[in-house]
């Protein structure tokens, strides 16, 4: 069973309390609602958001409230509907490890990655290997290249992801502006009892969330590499056009296997192949050279120190 499965089933009940909004009542409401989780596999982040409802009763007044919890990628919120702006107390589990497969969470959590650029080169050699050494039956050739193609958008985000967290787990200034980037990270909200316990809660969130983010997202992530790099991922807007369709591609090909919207099928071959190959390796090396300037310029500060 994989992760996102698990989580879905996880599910249970949050504790929630507030004080009664209505006049001359101040009691205090408690009760529960239905947990929900985002869906990381989502390829949108709206369908991605976990909903769930409930509605409480005032021990006191009786008034009904009706409730709505939201579960984003990084945090969940729950609000009265009528009342937005009544403090709800709950315990915000997102992050709590018994929602996750325990290997799983101690994997993310010491995961540190290794230099990313070496590692996407050397994986792009070997799906060449495979591309020009292998001797494919021609039942099988449509399948083939459908794998190339994915693999070469996969290997992107594995690098993008390597690349990014590598550099902002190891610099404060870098984490400070991806925090600073993203709307998501710059609004979380922590209680103090939560950072006093880590001393290192502000890292290992952002980690967390780049972690379980879409890197194959290449719109979304885009203003990440910015902040931290200072480089525009897309050559131009052709080039980003161009690379919008090949996620829109990739998407068809690993949850419709092939099928577009219509209906009809994506047709993928030699020249598909080496236009997503020659596309990821455009934003390879436009974020490789930010990485390098940055690196030098890093390197360069520390020997006058």
């Amino acid at each position: 069973m994989g992760l996102v499965k698990r989580l879905l089933d996880a599910n249970g009940d949050i504790s929630v309390s507030f004080i009664c909004p209505n006049e001359g009542c101040e009691s205090e409401v408690e009760g529960e609602v239905e947990d929900a989780d985002f869906d990381y596999s989502n390829d949108s982040p709206g369908d991605a958001m976990g909903v769930s409802t409930a509605v409480l009763t005032c021990p006191e007044c009786g008034t009904e409230y009706d409730l709505t919890l939201t579960a984003g990628p990084t945090a969940k919120t729950i609000e009265l509907d009528d009342f937005p702006d009544v403090e709800v107390d709950f315990e915000d589990n997102t992050y709590a490890r018994d929602r996750y497969d325990s290997e799983y969470d101690d994997f993310l959590a010491q995961w540190e990655p290794a230099e990313p650029g070496e590692i996407f080169l050397a994986a792009v050699n070997e799906l060449e290997s495979l591309d020009y050494g292998s001797t494919v039956h021609p039942q099988g050739k449509d399948a083939f290249y459908r794998m190339l193609f994915v693999q070469y958008i996969v290997l992107l985000e594995a690098y993008l992801s390597d690349r990014l967290i590598s550099t902002v787990v190891d610099d404060e200034a870098c984490l400070l502006r991806l925090v600073g980037a993203e709307p998501q990270l710059r609004a979380h909200q922590p209680k103090l009892i939560d950072i006093a316990k880590d001393r290192d809660y502000v890292k290992n969130h952002v980690k967390a969330f780049l972690q379980r983010a879409s890197f194959h997202n290449l719109e979304s992530v885009a203003p990440y590499f910015k902040a931290v790099f200072g480089v525009e991922i897309f050559e131009s807007d052709a080039a980003k056009s161009d690379l919008v369709n090949a996620i829109e591609t990739r998407h068809h090909l690993v949850h419709r296997n092939g099928r577009k919207n219509d209906g009809t099928y994506v047709v993928i071959g030699d020249n598909e192949v080496s236009k997503v190959k020659s596309l990821m390796r455009t934003v390879f090396d436009r974020v490789e050279s930010g990485f390098s300037s940055y690196a030098a310029a890093r390197l360069s500060d520390r020997d006058t120190l």
